[in-house]
């Protein structure tokens, strides 16, 4: 009888199953939302990122009396390619980077010395899961003559600090050879011979010294020696798209440089679609989520639903993957003389 009451009793295997039911049920209810948490997180800490250049840019232009060029080139020298992301570093980084920089020389002097690119976590996307250095670059070695480059032949391997904001560029409108604000968006940019709208499209017509991606085809706020004023924003800086993100798109098989790659550092061949992208994006395609890492020269990203903006006016927004077309294009240019309100 003593025995039977100290005998201790143990579960069965019925209320085990119980108990490993309901642990799986909570986990089950609790790792989704714990995702979901970060996923909001990250969200968060990327828009924070755009604000922050935002102001820079805005402080920029409150220095300048105008916002930086997209990337710039001169008409008989070395090929330059530096763009607006360097050009704010010293709005927001106190360091001496920026005084070492060999402007002179060009942006190839820059690949010749990866230890001076520092991996921002300014320029970075927390949901992306892209590496910290661009895998294969082109980029132009050659003189620029009469305004005119050569397509680059050298590449240059994991150099070159990444970058996950790009410059508005607009998209390139139809009469220069481009497409009308209300075309359907087309899933693709990476081929310019489906998308006339994209970067890397070679226009019909130029404005004086301004080959490539020109602010006055493209419309964005970032071009080619472009020098964008508030006062030239007829839009409105709440209307007006300034920067916009992009996920790391999926490798290149080939070794190659994948279209949609990005550097804050600038553009390293204005000639090509891959070479613009680095620094710029366009609007004339569809807002992409990285689902298989789909080149694009157009804005996207790792979080659920849409991509995040800077407006003019500093504000972020997230953009909707379904947002129509020519509201998305009318918002990414400076005087499309639409007052259209954000309600996306």
């Amino acid at each position: 009888m003593l025995n039977q009451k100290l005998r201790r009793r143990g579960f069965t295997v019925v209320e085990t199953l119980v108990v490993l039911g309901i642990v799986a049920i909570l986990c089950a209810v609790a790792v989704p939302a714990i995702q979901s948490s970060r996923q909001a997180a990250r969200l968060s800490q990327c828009k924070d990122r755009l604000k922050q250049i935002g102001l820079a840019l805005h402080n920029y232009h409150e220095t300048f009396a105008t916002f930086p060029p997209g990337f710039v080139v001169g008409g008989n020298d070395v090929y330059h390619g530096w763009s607006w992301s360097l050009f704010i570093v010293p709005f927001f980084e106190s360091n001496p980077f920026y005084s070492r920089i060999q402007f002179q020389n060009g942006l190839q002097s820059e690949y010749l010395r990866p230890e001076l690119h520092p991996h921002w976590v300014l320029f970075r996307c927390p949901s992306d899961p892209g590496p910290d250095v661009v895998s294969s670059v082109a980029i132009v070695t050659t003189p620029v003559v009469d305004w005119t480059i050569t397509p680059a032949i050298v590449h240059v391997k994991n150099t070159f600090a990444r970058s996950n904001f790009f410059g508005s560029a607009g998209y390139l409108h139809a009469y220069a050879g481009g497409i009308e604000s209300g075309d359907p968006a087309t899933s693709t940019s990476a081929d310019v011979n489906i998308n006339k709208g994209s970067l890397g499209t070679p226009a019909t017509k130029y404005s004086l010294f301004h080959e490539y991606v020109d602010q006055e085809n493209f419309g964005g706020i970032f071009g080619q020696n472009s020098s964008v004023r508030i006062m030239n924003i007829r839009d409105g800086l709440s209307n007006t798209m300034m920067v916009g993100e992009r996920y790391t798109p999926r490798a290149s098989l080939n070794g190659q440089q994948v279209i949609g790659d990005g550097g804050w550092l600038g553009v390293p061949d204005p000639t090509t679609a891959a070479g613009l992208a680095m620094a710029l994006g366009d609007a004339s395609i569809e807002i992409k989520l990285n689902i298989n890492g789909q080149p694009t020269t157009g804005f996207g990203s790792s979080h659920y639903g849409g991509a995040n903006v800077l407006l003019g006016d500093g504000v972020v927004r997230t953009i909707g993957a379904k947002i129509d077309p020519k509201m998305y294009r009318d918002l990414s240019g400076i005087d499309d003389g639409t007052a259209h309100s954000c309600g996306f």
